[in-house]
């Protein structure tokens, strides 16, 4: 639209805002602000996904978060805007990473059922990642859930080959092996 009739609908959209909520925005001559008592979702949870992330030992404050990261997939979905497109990958990778660093931080707690939603949340973030799906087998593994850990290996493996016809990692062959080891033994049972 004309550059003027923009200029009157912001006029009207910063009026309306005023109208209906007192010091939404704030406004100087070349910019618009959001006021500090605004809380934007996306920017709390980039903030706890670089805090997880940067931690040597996350915070369990930040950890007892980790749903509202699990339960946040994607920035603005279905908006196909060029402007939203670097901060919804930006987004993703952070949230991945923060999901992966909390659930090898839950592993280590011993609280497996939290760690594994958030691997799970990882691996439906990206399916064909080896770095989550070795974070589910091992919290499977930690849990005692040796068939889950198979299963799981096992459907990463075949999806890996019919994707990309690979096979998983030594990382992952190592972390399978004793479970393995022992199904041959006899001492697993076969599922």
């Amino acid at each position: 639209m004309p550059e003027q009739r923009a200029a009157n609908n912001l006029r009207t959209t910063l009026w309306r805002l005023g109208r209906a909520c007192d010091q939404i925005v704030s406004a100087d001559l070349n910019r618009l602000v959001l006021s500090p008592r605004v809380r934007v979702d996306a920017t709390e949870l980039a903030n706890l996904s670089q805090r997880i992330i940067h931690a040597s030992d996350p915070d369990p404050g930040d950890l007892s978060d980790v749903p509202a990261l699990v339960s946040h997939s994607e920035l603005l979905p279905g908006w196909e805007y060029g402007w939203v497109v670097t901060d919804r990958e930006r987004f993703r990778v952070l949230r991945l990473e923060a999901l992966e660093r909390a659930s090898a931080a839950l592993i280590e707690r011993r609280c497996l059922g939290e760690a594994l939603v958030a691997a799970m949340a990882a691996v439906q973030s990206e399916p064909l990642r080896e770095s989550c799906r070795r974070l589910v087998v091992k919290a499977h593994i930690t849990a005692g859930n040796v068939a889950e850990a198979l299963h799981s290996y096992e459907n990463y493996r075949e999806l890996l080959w019919c994707e990309l016809a690979v096979e998983p990692s030594r990382l992952m062959q190592r972390l399978i092996e004793p479970v393995n080891r022992a199904r041959s033994n006899g001492s697993v049972p076969h599922r």
